[in-house]
């Protein structure tokens, strides 16, 4: 199927075939899963580096600033996580994203978070990455009630909470990578297995 056949309008077209599987509801949720993965691939690398550069620096400064989010002083923090998106040109959106995962962090960091400058780059990676695919894909079908070829709104949303953590499996592979590399370009669809290993790798650094 064609990027360009639409059969959800609020869709972008590269997440058409994916949503289509879901609604046969003949392939098994592995290869569901692998199916909206690929489409996040290219909606990542479409995006850029942009976003993994930006949300780098911003993490340096949530570090280096633990005192003044211990003591509530979110606002002067929020002022300086915007100056550092100004020198970056980047969409509307993606900058509310930018902005919207450094404040989960922060809420995070509040409230026990715990880890050295490089755990916080690869967190705030990670959740930027998983709101692109819920802002792109699962948030949509979240409200989505009527469905291709009538397809059961149960049955779509069962297979979205159960697909959801194989995606993000997958997000947190790729947020280490991003972060090591500074680069989205080589992001792949991983198998399982290699999903699992590089999992465990992952939480023994």
């Amino acid at each position: 199927m064609p990027d360009g056949d639409i059969i959800h309008s609020k869709l972008s077209g590269r997440y058409q075939k994916p949503y289509k599987l879901l609604c046969e509801d003949k392939l098994d949720n592995e290869i569901c899963a692998d199916a909206i993965i690929m489409a996040l691939k290219k909606d990542i690398q479409k995006i850029g580096n942009t976003p993994i550069d930006s949300l780098k620096k911003m993490a340096l400064l949530i570090e280096a600033k633990q005192n003044m989010i211990h003591n509530r002083q979110i606002h002067p923090l929020t002022k300086e996580l915007e100056t550092i998106l100004k020198g970056y040109t980047l969409s509307t959106k993606i900058r509310e994203i930018l902005m919207s995962v450094s404040h989960s962090i922060i809420h995070e960091c509040k409230y026990g978070f715990t880890g050295d400058v490089n755990d916080i780059q690869k967190k705030i990676v990670e959740k930027y990455m998983t709101e692109i695919y819920e802002t792109s894909f699962k948030s949509i079908l979240e409200t989505t009630s009527s469905h291709y070829e009538d397809a059961d709104n149960t049955m779509i949303q069962r297979k979205i909470q159960e697909i959801t953590p194989l995606i993000k499996d997958t997000i947190i592979v790729w947020a280490h990578k991003s972060n090591s590399t500074n680069s989205v370009e080589k992001l792949r669809k991983l198998s399982r297995k290699k999903v699992s290993i590089d999992l465990k790798e992952d939480l023994l650094q």
